[in-house]
């Protein structure tokens, strides 16, 4: 939000985007599917802009979007269940929707990360679960959760003094086993 209405803590979405599918590149993968939400969800589109912005680096790379109607697993295998054409790799724009991918892919016969590769992002309790744990985006909540507190604390304490700020804060990967090691 702008600083004029309000303090705000956020994390880099664009960057985020760019770090998932920067990494299935790094590892072999071509033709990338981006499996996210509304694109009026602001985090889902800058996920996907940065997601873009990676694959303008590789000549060879191309990039595909499905919109998922809800942020789910149960729609993250819908989407797994539909498709015809496998990507080398797929980036969900969260943990749930990876976590149901992966599942329906596997129902299907497919061995993640041999025949697809995935990345979500959250780092939510579900990507360390399962047959093939999530390689994911960590979001750093801690931070997120103090800075908030910290600017609200402020706002109450200081009031007439207190001046609006933005925090952005970076995400990190987290590896795990649903992408394979550098190609």
């Amino acid at each position: 939000m702008p600083e004029r209405d309000g303090c705000s803590a956020s994390v880099d979405d664009i960057a985020g985007g760019r770090i998932a599918v920067q990494h299935l590149l790094d590892r072999g993968a071509r033709d990338i599917l981006v499996v996210n939400g509304e694109r009026g969800i602001r985090q889902c589109a800058d996920r996907y802009q940065g997601a873009r912005q990676a694959v303008r680096s590789r000549r060879e790379a191309r990039l595909d979007q499905v919109v998922a109607e809800q942020m789910s697993v149960a729609y993250g295998k819908k989407i797994a269940d539909g498709l015809d054409d496998l990507p080398g790799g797929v980036f969900c724009t969260n943990d749930f929707l990876a976590a149901g991918l992966c599942r329906g892919l596997t129902e299907r016969g497919l061995r993640i990360p041999e025949d697809v590769q995935v990345v979500g992002y959250g780092d939510l309790d579900i990507a360390s679960f399962g047959a093939t744990t999530l390689t994911t985006v960590r979001q750093p909540v801690e931070d997120l959760g103090r800075a908030a507190v910290e600017m609200l604390l402020d706002e109450i304490e200081a009031r007439a003094d207190h001046v609006h700020e933005t925090r952005v804060f970076a995400p990190g990967l987290v590896l795990r086993d649903s992408t394979r090691p550098p190609a």
